[in-house]
């Protein structure tokens, strides 16, 4: 649930400031809630940590720029559906770098997920054929990258602890885009005065980010990597929907119903497999 809330929340502070600043803001307002629970935490941390948690802070930072460029050109209904190509592609990765195998049941899941999602994005034009947002082909792009992450993060936790990766990734991600927001500027400022600006939507971002991030993390020890997206995508973009509807004016169709009803049986399908 949190990630379609965050996912509207990041469309209305990208409507504000730049998509540098949106991705770099909503980690650094991370921050002061982890430094509030750091006492009693456990901040053991292996010679493995730095290479896996390395490539997902750079990963991450790549991934969050066009995520946040991809809802700033196109509606959500039309751009978030298509991050449930992410449970497929993780699907793979998690079978070559994990040995993660699924049961059947839970393989129709995953693709109900993603018929659903593409029945949702899908539309056709005056000429019947079928339109394609400009804003989608960076959510592709993004849903590739994110399904590397999850294995880079699951194999960071398991040589750190939930805590502590969380708090480097956040810390990793608001530094970069705050270096890259000044270079770009040319002023060191930038960063900090855009999210000075938005700093209520940044905090509430920044708490949703945050409880959803650390959730993801701890389900790694309990569930593989592909049912973990897979439940994430289906529940945060049949939200992530929903909010464009009745926040953003955009429009609702039959296929929504459809759409949401294939994503649902998929996550039941996951859920019911383990």
């Amino acid at each position: 649930m949190g990630w379609g809330l965050l996912d509207g929340f990041r469309k209305q502070i990208g409507h504000k400031v730049s998509a540098i600043s949106t991705a770099g803001g909503v980690c650094l307002l991370q921050l002061p809630f982890l430094l509030l629970f750091a006492g009693g935490q456990d901040f053991h941390i292996s010679s493995a940590y730095f290479l896996q948690g390395g490539a997902s802070v750079i990963l991450n930072v790549i991934a969050g720029y066009f995520f946040i460029r991809s809802l700033q050109m196109s509606p959500l209904s039309k751009t978030i559906p298509f991050l449930s190509f992410t449970p497929v592609f993780t699907a793979v990765s998690g079978y070559f770098f994990l040995g993660e195998t699924l049961p059947l049941a839970g393989m129709v899941g995953i693709l109900l997920v993603v018929f659903g999602a593409l029945f949702l994005g899908w539309e056709k034009d005056d000429s019947n054929a079928f339109t394609f947002e400009k804003g989608s082909a960076l959510m592709i792009f993004v849903s590739l990258i994110w399904s590397i992450t999850p294995v880079l993060d699951k194999q960071a936790v398991l040589a750190s602890s939930t805590y502590l990766h969380t708090l480097i990734l956040a810390a990793g991600i608001a530094i970069s885009f705050g270096l890259i927001a000044a270079y770009q500027e040319k002023k060191i400022w930038a960063f900090p005065k855009d999210v000075a600006k938005e700093w209520r939507l940044f905090l509430i971002a920044g708490a949703l980010n945050l409880i959803a991030v650390y959730s993801q993390f701890e389900s790694f020890q309990y569930l593989p990597i592909s049912y973990v997206e897979a439940l994430k995508r289906a529940i945060g973009i049949s939200l992530a929907f929903l909010i464009g509807v009745f926040f953003f004016s955009e429009k609702i169709s039959y296929k929504s119903v459809i759409a949401g009803a294939l994503m649902i049986f998929g996550s039941a399908f996951i859920i019911f497999s383990k």
